[in-house]
C-alpha cells in the first residue's frame, strides 16, 4: 500500500513540476515567481482533487477486495 502510494505522490509530482513550468512559459514566455503563484492556483489545487479522488477509489478497492 505505501508503494501504491508513494507511486501516485511521485507521478503527482512530476506532473505538477512539468505541467507548472509549461503554464509559466505559456502564459508569460518565460518562468518567474509570479508565474509560479498563478501556477499554484492553476494545477496544483485541481491536481489535489485529482491525487484525493484517486486515493478514496483506491481506499474503496482495498476494502473490497479485504471482504474477499
Amino acid at each position: 500500500m505505501f508503494k501504491r502510494d508513494f507511486k501516485y505522490f511521485l507521478t503527482f509530482l512530476v506532473v505538477y513540476v512539468t505541467m507548472s513550468v509549461a503554464a509559466g512559459y505559456w502564459l508569460h514566455g518565460s518562468f518567474n515567481i509570479v508565474s509560479w503563484l498563478e501556477n499554484i492556483l492553476l494545477f496544483w489545487v485541481p491536481a489535489i482533487l485529482v491525487f484525493k479522488f484517486l486515493n478514496r477509489k483506491n481506499k474503496k478497492d482495498d476494502q473490497e477486495n479485504d471482504d474477499l
